[in-house]
């Protein structure tokens, strides 16, 4: 799953770009791309990671996966879908090993909390230090990739209102089961289930919990284990 050195994210109204390179890397492919497009630069600031010109506001920030950056550009608090579109073309020519000698370089905006997964009661959760619609976008584009094998992982269906996924996954308990096991269980072959993946906000943090929504089994071991899984994405 080595994503693209530039790729676009998108939930309700909201569309950013995600960057295989980190923020002070991409700094100065910003400013080029102000540079040779010649835009009337009214306020830059790379300690904020913003670049503000009469078409646009283009702004930089840390991607939830580590070494990554986000780009938006808006005017207005509206999406610029031309600006956009200019940027992407732009940071795809570009490499990720592109000059970094720009003050961004000493100056990166990176954010030092990092995703826990931790147990309440009976029941294992993530721990998110980022915003749901962020989170939601990255998750989605994930899972859209990885879970494409039909009898051990598929995404069933994604509802960014609700900010849910539901998915089908075979547990690791259920891989792992030895043919004994099989012989005395009900099930005579290894089965998937239907397990949501549910977002709920908490302040700046958003919390990322999977409930069973299946007749079988779904232990704590398990749920964590899925869990562990799918923050895989975010880290």
């Amino acid at each position: 799953m080595e994503p693209e050195y530039v790729e676009r994210r998108e939930v309700g109204d909201q569309t950013w770009l995600v960057v295989a390179a980190d923020t002070g890397t991409v700094w100065p492919q910003l400013e080029e791309f102000v540079r040779t497009r010649q835009l009337e630069v009214q306020q830059s600031s790379a300690s904020q990671g913003v670049i503000v010109t009469s078409q646009a506001e283009i702004r930089l920030q840390s991607a939830l996966r580590a070494g990554s950056s986000e780009v938006r550009c808006e005017r207005g608090g509206q999406i610029m879908a031309s600006c956009l579109d200019a940027l992407e073309s732009h940071l795809s020519a570009r490499s990720a090993s592109a000059s970094v000698s720009s003050s961004w370089t000493a100056q990166r905006l990176t954010d030092e909390q990092t995703l826990q997964i931790r147990q309440q009661n009976d029941e294992w959760e993530v721990v998110i230090p980022q915003p749901i619609d962020r989170v939601w976008a990255e998750l989605n584009h994930y899972l859209e990739l990885d879970f494409a094998q039909e009898g051990q992982r598929d995404l069933l269906a994604a509802d960014p209102a609700s900010h849910e996924f539901m998915v089908e996954y075979m547990t690791e308990t259920e891989r792992n089961r030895n043919p004994l096991q099989i012989v005395f269980s009900p099930d005579v072959r290894k089965m998937s289930q239907q397990i949501r993946l549910a977002l709920q906000p908490n302040g700046d943090q958003t919390i990322l919990r999977a409930i069973n929504a299946s007749e079988r089994t779904f232990s704590a071991d398990d749920q964590r284990e899925l869990l562990e899984r799918v923050s895989g994405y975010l880290r």
